[in-house]
């Protein structure tokens, strides 16, 4: 008989706590700005990510062409 006596109270905890809990989270739009700064900035980075190697081989020429010019003239030693 405990056991049901135990079940009994949860039931009753979920269905006067938890329930309507839930369902004010639910309507409560304070934090919804927020979400939506930080889904915006997933959906920045993730288009970052995908458009770097298109971007990194366009960049690459001019690049190379800066380093060439900055470090190949005997003035400039790069040492490792």
């Amino acid at each position: 008989m405990a056991d049901g006596r135990v079940e009994s109270d949860f039931k009753k905890r979920m269905t006067h706590f938890a329930i309507p809990r839930f369902f004010s989270l639910w309507i409560d739009l304070r934090g919804q700005d927020l979400i939506e700064y930080a889904l915006l900035a997933a959906m920045v980075a993730a288009m970052a990510v995908a458009l770097f190697p298109a971007i990194d081989s366009a960049l690459e020429p001019c690049h190379q062409r800066f380093i060439g010019s900055a470090f190949n003239h005997g003035k400039h030693r790069m040492i490792f």
